[in-house]
């Protein structure tokens, strides 16, 4: 699905809730690659709901309306619905922790786990380390509980094994 597709589609669901909204932004987000879909309304705790949980339910709502409409799945749901930029925000949040948590990892020589995160606050940190040399990630634990841990690597020791 295109970007004009699936705003339509976002547009026609929160209608459909008789939502009323000012209109919805597309932006890219340079962490994941994703659109993000940033819908501009006064309802906006309704939409994020307690710590964003009825944002990460209509999130779920609309990419299996995607994926059902075009039949691909992944690049049906390879976008996020945002409101009100509270996923912008968040996203900041999330990789600003993750980049004093890499430098106490860095600064010790030592594994450090971070609070838990949903999966796409995963995904944005597993991104973000993709390319460094002295940090790798791993996520543990199951559920809401699942987090990440970023590990030290010693440089010397990667390059004895390549």
């Amino acid at each position: 699905m295109n970007t004009d597709e699936i705003k339509n589609l976002i547009t026609e669901f929160l209608r459909k809730l008789t939502l009323d909204f000012d209109g919805i932004e597309v932006m890219d987000n340079p962490a994941t690659k994703k659109p993000r879909f940033v819908v501009k309304t006064n309802d906006s705790k309704l939409l994020i709901g307690n710590r964003g949980a009825n944002l990460q339910a209509l999130n779920h709502i609309i990419k299996q309306a995607a994926r059902k409409k075009s039949g691909d799945n992944e690049t049906a749901t390879n976008f996020l619905v945002d409101v009100n930029n509270y996923y912008g925000k968040r996203i900041d949040d999330v990789i600003y922790q993750a980049k004093i948590t890499a430098e106490r990892v860095r600064m010790f020589k030592r594994d450090i786990e971070m609070l838990p995160m949903n999966a796409y606050e995963r995904l944005l940190v597993h991104s973000f380390f993709s390319d460094d040399k002295h940090i790798t990630t791993e996520s543990q634990g199951e559920g809401k509980f699942r987090k990440i841990v970023l590990k030290y690597c010693e440089v010397d020791a990667l390059k004895a094994v390549t």
